[in-house]
């Protein structure tokens, strides 16, 4: 949680101002984002990410501008779109948004398997992310870019990474190539949990392919009545890991 004299501190500030609420609600968690950026570190990266390519960008990943609220079904799209699947934001939307879900990552998750994809959940590491970005997959993820008492979600796609400079390059917001060093990431995305997916063909595993996460997502999709895709999927396990048994 923040340091609830930092908030005070920041409140009084903007009193003073004389400034309405609503206002107060938007300039406070930018202001304090501000301000903890400053005393914020990097994340420690294991030997083997910086084996990884320098410099890694995925510049074919489409840009949909997300307008007021519109994060998920945009971010989504450029998934989806990248991976030949022809839609828009406004093709989603009504899939995406469900009266009384607060939580839209169910409703991403089962958009992207109507469209036959396996959506495969990253280890919630740095590390994991940018291994996967390096082998050309873009990654969708979930950040608070609120503060924990007003979080405001929002869902943005990791295109790309400078190790040197400790940036990554994302599609978020009205920004087709939104720079943000590491330890801001960070400190937006930990509170989601680091959730991070892909979405991906049933036969294209991922970097970091692991036999039960890929078994469950395929199960995931046939359980959402993927069938084809599901066993597509299953033929992609058994090719991969011949010596295990692969339940179906």
């Amino acid at each position: 949680m923040v340091n609830a004299g930092i908030t005070d501190m920041l409140s009084a500030t903007f009193f003073q101002c004389r400034l309405p609420m609503p206002t107060l609600k938007r300039l406070l968690p930018l202001a304090l984002l501000v301000l903890l950026s400053a005393c914020s570190s990097e994340p420690v990266l294991s030997p083997i990410t910086s084996r990884l390519p320098e410099r890694v960008e995925l510049s074919d990943v489409p840009f949909f501008p997300q307008n007021a609220f519109q994060s998920a079904p945009a971010a989504m799209a450029s998934m989806l779109l990248q991976r030949g699947v022809n839609t828009d934001p406004g093709l989603l939307k009504d899939r995406v948004y469900i009266a009384g879900r607060d939580d839209m990552r169910p409703a991403l998750v089962a958009t992207a398997e109507a469209h036959d994809m396996l959506v495969y959940p990253l280890q919630p590491t740095m590390d994991a992310l940018l291994g996967e970005v390096a082998a050309g997959n873009p990654v969708l993820v979930l950040q608070n870019i609120g503060m924990d008492m007003w979080p405001e979600w929002h869902y943005a796609v990791v295109v790309g990474y400078d190790l040197h400079k400790q940036t990554l390059t994302l599609r978020s917001g009205g920004s087709r190539r939104l720079q943000s060093d590491f330890a801001a990431f960070e400190k937006t995305w930990k509170s989601s949990e680091r959730w991070a997916v892909l979405t991906l063909p049933a036969s294209l595993l991922p970097a970091s392919a692991q036999r039960p996460v890929w078994l469950k997502a395929a199960a995931e999709l046939k359980e959402a009545g993927r069938a084809d895709a599901a066993q597509r999927a299953y033929r992609t396990a058994a090719e991969r890991w011949p010596t295990q048994t692969t339940a179906q």
